[in-house]
């Protein structure tokens, strides 16, 4: 026996195509594929279901019809037994999981319209709870079926749908039946005899019908009607692993080779047909001579194990086996030669078992308990060629599948979804090892070209070498001012050497459009190189070529070839940004210089004009500088900016400074302010906001005390500061003087009033008992002290439960004050308590 072969070419996992379709509510149990049309029928949660692929979208399939299982069908949530279309007759044969078995009949157009079957009619039962197998050959439905079945139709039988004389009534009968009904299409196994006997798949071949029982034997019967009972015989199916003992699953394939392939838990073994049918000559020339055993489920004999009875004359071959022999003696042979199967394949770990196999030409599709689906290429009778590898997410796994010739397609049920795998389609491929490594093994010219795999009209194409991957590149620009950069390329480089790869940016100049970008480090998922930078503005196109190290051969899937970035490569001019682009001609703005891109170890100059910006800051994760300007010859010059790097002029985009005129202060109010601060002091002139950053200075007694305060430019001619907090722990007494002035940028303004008078804050003195009843005058009265010193009634905001101006003032002493309520508080008020608040220049009391 030879020893099975499996070459691994290579492993990539894909998605599969899942179809879009009706979601099934659980999971699918049963998928029926009309061979030459468009319809798919399916079995779910005890329902039938309809459906049509759209002749627009090959992957929609679409909900047609869905009825619920009819009730003479029992126990059918876990789907059914018996699940076929009858092509002549245009109906689906439907037979029940259970004891009973019972069929039923539907019509393959309209599934809402169902046939019930005679019940009286004992060929009407061919379902079953495990353990047989159904199948149709033409228009006649071959059954194997086991226990007993003495009462019922017997266990081999040859049966087809007749139509009863009333039109549109089916019943299921024998294939032939004599007029006195001893003679019958089956065979009726002794039940006190039977054995642990279960079938698990059935085909024919030449003569013969075949059944393969889990018990690793093959049996095998005439399909002539008229010898078919008496021809029924086995022989034992020779594991070529000797592991396991029961069969699991089985296929065959006679379109170009007669192969029958079985499957033993984690093994395939293959079968000739030749091998099959030398066993059983060779069995039953043993019995003949006397040697071996008959099946003592079929003989009546007292023997436990009847032995071959040796025949005077051996007249039987397997020309005429099948046709009628007068006297002749039915052996029903219990074989002792076996078929000898050759190791197909076996999984790599013994606990993953195979689910099922299929085979087109040389094409040979595995599905295992891991939900693993894998391809390969046969080269001869036990060597494969690993091509792909799929892998399903979902549970549960159904080893079941329909095959669609059309597309050459399996269709999967994966709980509840459809997939469809397209075995001999090159978009099973996803990438380009995975598309062209498979022409190493097989015929289709499978190509990659435009980042998909495709079927090519000239097999001698694009047959070797991937081309590179490139995922990205960073940076894609780079300062007109800078000697050069390093790129760094982030793609697929495996195995690749240095010196085999190109790394080439192209622009678009006169003289020399070519720059290499030299390599300096290379990895399995990058490479950085080096690229000197072209001194003017200008794109260019980054191209990747590397050399195969060795002479590639058809199937090879070394990384070779040329491929450009889509992205284009920019040298800029910089476009420097001034915060603010203005100051005061007399100097002193902090300018931010942003967008400049500066090496960090660089030494840089700031120059406006021909006046040095002398650097105060350098914010490098922002790549942010800040200088101070110097004084202007006038209000209206324009100075432009200039920058040296390291001794060297840098090129600009053309940016400017611009000189305005000096801000003038006229006048400021009010002059006086409480020891708590927050006054607003209200500053107008002219030429106000052209300073950064204007401030209000407040001194004590000749500098002895100092206090700074922002200000903020609210136009040209006003200007807002805020009045200072005074310590209290400085005790100094009120009232009292405090000097100010004005800095504004890098000039110092003395108005010609510049006495801030500091006063005692005004006190309000609380409610009696913290309340104040309102009478019908609507009038609120607030008494304190100093209340007049720093403000008027028309800066006073009476807020009452956040309402703003809830009580308008009309009475203001420097101890009382009073405000009438307006109908809008009055109507919103809801509480009968409320929160009174007296606010002026945005102080609260």
């Amino acid at each position: 026996m030879k020893s099975n072969t499996i070459f691994s070419l290579f492993i990539f996992i894909i998605k599969l195509i899942i179809i879009k379709s009706y979601t099934f509510d659980s999971s699918i149990d049963n998928l029926l594929y009309v061979t030459n049309t468009s319809t798919l029928y399916a079995i779910s949660s005890s329902h039938l279901h309809q459906l049509h692929w759209s002749t627009i979208n090959e992957t929609l399939l679409l909900l047609h019809r869905r009825v619920q299982l009819h009730s003479s069908l029992d126990n059918t949530e876990n789907g059914v037994s018996v699940f076929l279309y009858e092509q002549s007759q245009n109906l689906l044969i439907i037979c029940s999981r259970s004891l009973i078995g019972r069929c039923i009949l539907y019509d393959a157009n309209d599934i809402s319209r169902i046939y019930i079957l005679d019940s009286t009619i004992e060929t009407n039962y061919l379902g079953c709870l495990s353990g047989c197998y159904t199948f149709l050959s033409s228009t006649i439905i071959r059954s194997a079926l086991i226990g007993n079945r003495h009462d019922r139709n017997g266990n081999i039988i040859n049966s087809q749908i007749e139509l009863r004389k009333d039109l549109f009534h089916y019943n299921i009968n024998y294939q032939f039946q004599s007029s006195d009904h001893t003679l019958i299409t089956s065979l009726t196994f002794l039940n006190e005899k039977l054995s642990n006997i279960e079938y698990i798949y059935g085909f024919d071949y030449q003569q013969y019908t075949y059944y393969i029982l889990k018990s690793s034997r093959l049996a095998r019967l005439c399909q002539a009607s008229i010898v078919m009972r008496m021809t029924y015989e086995e022989i034992p199916l020779v594991n070529c692993q000797h592991n396991s003992s029961f069969i699991t699953g089985a296929f065959h394939s006679f379109e170009n080779f007669d192969y029958l392939y079985i499957i033993y838990e984690n093994t395939i073994c293959i079968y000739t047909m030749n091998e099959i049918i030398r066993a059983f000559q060779a069995s039953k020339i043993q019995c003949q001579m006397g040697i071996g055993y008959r099946l003592a489920y079929i003989i009546d004999s007292d023997e436990t194990r009847p032995m071959c009875e040796k025949t005077i004359e051996q007249n039987l071959t397997e020309i005429n086996e099948c046709t009628w022999q007068p006297y002749r003696t039915n052996t029903y042979m219990d074989g002792i030669v076996g078929a000898i199967g050759e190791k197909f394949y076996q999984t790599m770990e013994t606990n993953v078992t195979i689910r099922f196999i299929f085979a087109q030409d040389n094409i040979v599709i595995i599905g295992t308990s891991q939900r693993h689906v894998l391809k390969f290429i046969r080269h001869n009778q036990t060597i494969l060629y690993f091509l792909h590898e799929s892998i399903y997410h979902n549970e549960p796994f159904n080893s079941q599948y329909v095959v669609d010739n059309e597309h050459e397609s399996l269709i999967f049920a994966i709980d509840t979804e459809l997939h469809r795998y397209a075995y001999n389609s090159c978009s099973l491929y996803d990438t380009c090892q995975s598309c062209v490594g498979s022409r190493r093994y097989d015929d289709k010219p499978c190509i990659w070209f435009d980042g998909k795999c495709s079927l090519s009209s000239n097999s001698l194409i694009n047959d070797w070498g991937c081309p590179p991957s490139i995922d990205q590149i960073q940076p894609m620009n780079a300062n007109i001012n800078q000697e050069q950069i390093t790129l760094t390329i982030t793609g697929s480089f495996e195995g690749i050497q240095a010196h085999l790869i190109k790394v080439l940016v192209q622009f678009s100049l006169p003289n020399q459009n070519e720059f290499f970008c030299t390599i300096q480090t290379i990895e399995n998922n990058n490479l950085t190189c080096n690229l000197i930078i072209p001194k003017q503005a200008v794109e260019g196109i980054i191209s990747v070529n590397i050399r195969p190290k060795r002479i590639l051969s058809i199937g090879d899937t070394d990384i070779s070839g040329l491929i450009e970035y889509p992205d284009k490569f920019h040298v800029y001019i910089p476009k420097p940004i001034l915060i603010p682009n203005y100051g005061p001609a007399v100097g002193g703005t902090k300018i931010r210089i942003q967008n400049l891109n500066l090496n960090l170890n660089s030494t840089i100059k700031i120059f406006l004009g021909n006046a040095e910006c002398h650097i105060s800051k350098y914010d490098y994760p922002i790549n942010e500088i800040e200088c101070m300007n110097q004084a202007c010859m006038h209000d209206r010059e324009q100075l432009e900016l200039n920058i040296q790097v390291n001794n060297h002029s840098w090129q600009l985009e053309k940016t400017y400074f611009q000189c305005r005129a000096n801000p003038i202060i006229l006048n400021w109010y009010p002059k006086k302010s409480i020891i708590s601060g927050g006054i607003k002091l209200i500053v107008s002139g002219q030429n106000l906001n052209v300073v950064q950053k204007p401030m209000m200075k407040f001194i004590y007694n000749t500098s002895i005390l100092e206090f700074i305060s922002s200000c903020e430019s609210i136009s040209t001619s006003e200007m807002i500061c805020i009045s200072p907090i005074i310590d209290r722990n400085l005790n100094l007494m009120p009232s009292f003087d405090l000097n100010i002035l004005f800095i504004m940028d890098n000039m110092k303004i003395i108005p010609h009033d510049d006495i801030l008078i500091i006063v005692n804050d005004p006190i309000y003195y609380s409610f009696v008992n913290s309340i104040q009843e309102i009478n019908s005058t609507n009038i609120i009265r607030f008494e304190g002290s100093n209340l007049i010193a720093t403000h008027s009634i028309d800066q006073i905001d009476i807020r009452i439960d956040n309402i703003s101006n809830a009580c308008i003032p009309f009475n203001f002493t420097d101890t009382q004050l009073l405000c009438l309520l307006s109908k809008f508080t009055i109507k919103n008020i809801k509480n009968s308590q409320a929160n009174v608040e007296v606010c002026t220049n945005k102080v609260y009391y």
